[in-house]
């Protein structure tokens, strides 16, 4: 579809001058999205109006080796000018102590952690606990001398009964 823009330009002569400049306008069927990350050919795709990230994903080659599609919604559907990136494969601490090589910052044995003498990326690679809820188990530690029973977790702001029963199994109390 071309339109035709029309400008009448007077000159000091007033003697009309006529100027058509013409201006292609976009396809109303189609849109274009940006596709990138783990890819075969990342690059701007032109796909018809209603297409899903999948099939943006698709007209990019597919996804590249190490590619993880595993936390993106592939039936939704993608509008002009937007951008779809398939992330990279990232092993969990848990993926990585279930291969028997240690989370990063961690040289720890398989088993339960001691609440007593864990350091916080220790504590960080537990179910639910993260960098901020680690630190104040090792800031409750230092400020009340070490655990005497594990229930003392849900003392710590952010620690709740439900959470100190799922991490039960995975924690212990030494000396």
């Amino acid at each position: 579809m071309v339109v035709a823009l029309m400008t009448t330009v007077l000159r000091a002569r007033s003697t009309p001058t006529v100027v058509l400049n013409v201006v292609e306008a976009p396809d109303p069927s189609t849109i274009r999205v940006y596709v990138g990350g783990k890819v075969v050919a990342p690059g701007i795709y032109t796909l018809d109006r209603g297409s899903r990230i999948a099939e943006a994903i698709q007209a990019a080659g597919g996804e590249a080796k190490g590619g993880d599609t595993s936390s993106l919604p592939m039936a939704a559907v993608v509008q002009d000018g937007d951008q779809v990136v398939v992330p990279e494969i990232r092993p969990t601490p848990k993926a990585a102590e279930s291969r028997g090589t240690p989370a990063p910052g961690t040289t720890r044995e398989a088993g339960p952690i001691d609440l007593n003498h864990a350091v916080a990326t220790e504590l960080d690679a537990l179910p639910g606990i993260g960098p901020t809820l680690a630190a104040r188990i090792v800031e409750y530690r230092d400020t009340n001398g070490p655990f005497t029973s594990i229930d003392q977790l849900a003392e710590i702001r952010g620690i709740s009964e439900r959470m100190v029963e799922i991490l039960r199994p995975l924690i212990t109390i030494r000396p």
